[in-house]
């Protein structure tokens, strides 16, 4: 598969949980930002990653740096609402046409 596949989210993820329980939160944070980081790749899951991270931020109680990550994943979040909206509006104007 390679390290940049979809799937390597999940994987990542479920290391980074295990690591969490242990309290190695450096480690869990670095796995986590790799999920991240092949989400973009990707395309998908980048929600899902972005709390996965917040939540691990939190728990290793590096609030501002949480903080900074949920202000990321809203910017991301609007950008994807309005290029949804401009494909919207481009499909509806070529059916009128």
């Amino acid at each position: 598969f390679g390290e940049n596949h979809p799937l390597m989210v999940s994987y990542a993820n479920d290391m980074a949980t295990i690591l969490m329980k242990q309290d190695k939160y450096e480690e869990a944070l670095a796995h986590q930002r790799k999920a991240l980081e092949i989400s973009y790749q990707n395309g998908f899951d980048v929600f899902r990653s972005y709390g996965f991270l917040v939540n691990t931020l939190i728990e290793s109680a590096k609030y501002e740096e949480a903080l900074e990550v949920s202000e990321e994943a809203f910017d991301f979040y609007q950008q994807m609402e309005r290029r949804e909206e401009m494909l919207f509006m481009e499909f509806k104007a070529k059916l009128h046409r």
